[in-house]
């Protein structure tokens, strides 16, 4: 299994915008989305003073040096295992389809934020400055810098929430899409310093007639591989199933595995954390820069014999652009205009996109972390599980519906 420890929560939460839903809006309206719906009440951080960490000017001998002392420690992955540590190289496959995500839903928008995520920037903001020039005032990290500001997108759902949480995990567990990871060259062993961790979405469980069926979880299950996770002109491509054509769009060769916590970047390109085309989001997609997934590897008895692996309280962590915040809009209906999409009802979307372009608290680029940049993404932190599962066809479905085109181009939009 895939098991994140996470250091108990023992101070205060951070401070947190509180959002409301628009008014009018209806639930499944508040629902798709509460990730960015509302608007809000800002607290400042407070003001960090590097000078009252150094000594006294009294106290200072002529050769004495300023002493710049961390704020808070930095919730971080485990680092790489020293190579000496375990044997590289190994043979093991491992393949898991997600069974749920937790995005931080709660019905009570005034509860503690939970511990997901990491550390992105390198920055405790408060005390700490922030990492990038903020459209208003900065978001506090909580004691160990975990950035994760989109709980808080996320939360403005009221008793929604935990509804929104069940369908987006209905849509996974019943075989209708799936997400799946893949890691590859692993040696079994609690250690190991380089393994292969691949990403995939998956058009869902489905059955040779392309129907969709339930899966069980138990290794058993042909999860479908959608061609645009797949490297290269997929279009010859069957099926994943023992092909080593199938080459992941989305991949990290430099991934490992430190006391059984497998550890993966993908700085490369950015990897869809999508829920289906045809799911109650619409064709919404977050897409996630610079994402990491880490998570506790522990075997499992398979439906036939042999082991396997699971993956509970799993993390992705990363950094979703406003740009293409706003842009997945044009695929989300909207439930009070009959065939038409959030895009376009301009007084909801004027609201969502106050409160997205309010939000960003990160840069989408981490090459502009600590430097005078505007923020223009929102830090993302999420929870999931996983269960065995194998690689299948490779399956198509038509592009999910969407409105507001522009001379034939997709909807864009800025915060600029």
């Amino acid at each position: 299994m895939l098991v994140v420890r996470f250091l108990p929560v023992t101070r205060a939460s951070k401070p947190r915008r509180e959002i409301a839903s628009g008014a009018g809006a209806m639930t499944v309206l508040v629902l798709v989305v509460g990730v960015v719906l509302g608007a809000w009440g800002y607290q400042a951080c407070d003001v960090y003073d590097r000078s009252l960490l150094l000594p006294a000017a009294n106290d200072a001998g002529p050769s004495d040096a300023a002493v710049d002392v961390d704020p808070c420690p930095h919730a971080r992955p485990p680092p790489r295992p020293e190579a000496a540590a375990a044997t590289d190289g190994g043979t093991f496959q491992v393949v898991a389809a997600f069974e749920s995500i937790d995005i931080g839903l709660t019905a009570d928008a005034g509860a503690p934020r939970p511990p997901y995520g990491y550390d992105l920037d390198g920055v405790c903001t408060c005390p700490g400055p922030p990492s990038c020039t903020p459209t208003n005032d900065a978001d506090c990290d909580d004691e160990v810098g975990r950035d994760n500001i989109a709980i808080d997108l996320f939360r403005g759902l009221g008793v929604a929430a935990s509804t929104g949480t069940s369908q987006i995990n209905e849509g996974l567990t019943t075989g209708q899409y799936g997400l799946l990871l893949v890691i590859d060259d692993y040696n079994g062993e609690a250690n190991d310093p380089n393994v292969t961790v691949s990403y995939y979405v998956s058009n869902g469980d489905r059955a040779a007639d392309g129907g969709i069926q339930r899966p069980a979880f138990t290794g058993l299950d042909r999860w479908t591989i959608d061609p645009n996770s797949l490297a290269g002109t997929p279009t010859d491509i069957p099926s994943c199933a023992n092909n080593r054509q199938c080459q992941a769009l989305f991949s990290d060769d430099q991934a490992y595995v430190a006391n059984n916590e497998v550890v993966a970047n993908f700085s490369g390109n950015q990897i869809p954390v999508a829920f289906g085309d045809r799911s109650f989001l619409g064709g919404a997609t977050i897409l996630l820069s610079s994402a990491v997934i880490v998570g506790t590897l522990q075997k499992t008895a398979l439906a036939t014999p042999g082991f396997g692996y699971v993956l509970t309280a799993g993390t992705i962590a990363g950094r979703w652009s406003s740009k293409d915040l706003l842009s997945t809009l044009a695929t989300i209906p909207d439930p009070a205009v009959d065939g038409g999409f959030l895009c376009s009802n301009i007084l909801n979307y004027n609201i969502i996109k106050a409160a997205a372009c309010g939000a960003v608290d990160i840069s989408q680029n981490p090459h502009n972390d600590n430097t005078p940049a505007p923020c223009d993404a929102v830090s993302v932190g999420m929870r999931f599980t996983a269960g065995p599962a194998q690689l299948g066809g490779v399956y198509r479905v038509p592009p999910a519906p969407a409105g507001c085109a522009v001379g034939g181009l997709p909807f864009t939009d800025s915060c600029n």
